[in-house]
């Protein structure tokens, strides 16, 4: 066994405790193994009418774990009541847990941009729907009509996560795209790639391995 081996071990060991009663294992916030999820139904999904329809296949997937769904029309956010629909509200609902907002810095139909003024203003819950909405928030931001005509200066704005698209970009290669991971949000995703370094500790026989605590590999 090799000190780098070694060391990985006694690094995990200081993150992870074993219940002996539960025989559960659970890891400390600063472990990065998981992130600080959404339990217990906590946690909103905030999405803006118009969005590509790729965000709604985000939506089918968080619906397993979201207390709550919303759709929200611009019109809606600029009144001083919010109307946004709920899409879906788990009877178990609680306030509370991670939250996600996520539009188009450009719309992929239309082509209008919107405010990317609302990046902070989602951080600094000054929206009008994160009032009946509380929760530590995250913005999702397609950015992949914008970049191909314009400038996503991201030390101005700063979303937690950024989408492209390489193809819309150059034309070429269909498919590929990318996710940019604000490093400070990065904690509160789930890797769940296996392989190509990104195992930290596995067992052959045994049903343990923990991941490394970064999101990129190797």
């Amino acid at each position: 066994m090799t000190l780098k081996v070694v060391n990985v071990i006694l690094n995990i060991a200081k993150e992870i405790k074993l219940d002996l009663k539960t025989n559960k294992i659970s890891y400390s916030k600063e472990s990065g193994f998981h992130g600080d999820q959404m339990t217990d139904r906590k946690g909103c999904f905030c999405y803006l009418l118009d969005n590509h329809t790729s965000v709604q296949g985000m939506r089918e997937l968080v619906v397993e774990k979201a207390g709550s769904i919303l759709c929200l029309d611009e019109q809606e956010q600029n009144s001083d009541v919010t109307m946004a629909t709920d899409v879906f509200k788990h009877k178990e609902y609680r306030h509370g847990g991670n939250c996600l907002f996520v539009y188009p810095a450009q719309s992929n139909f239309s082509g209008r941009k919107y405010p990317l003024q609302w990046i902070k203003m989602v951080h600094n819950n000054e929206m009008t729907f994160q009032g009946q909405h509380q929760g530590h928030w995250y913005v999702g931001l397609d950015a992949a009509a914008f970049v191909c005509t314009s400038k996503l200066d991201l030390d101005l704005y700063s979303p937690d996560f950024v989408t492209l698209s390489f193809y819309k970009m150059f034309g070429i290669p269909t498919g590929l795209g990318a996710l940019l991971v604000r490093n400070e949000s990065a904690v509160v995703l789930k890797k769940k790639y296996f392989g190509g370094g990104a195992v930290s500790v596995s067992s052959a026989k045994e049903m343990f391995h923990v991941l490394r605590p970064s999101l990129s590999d190797g």
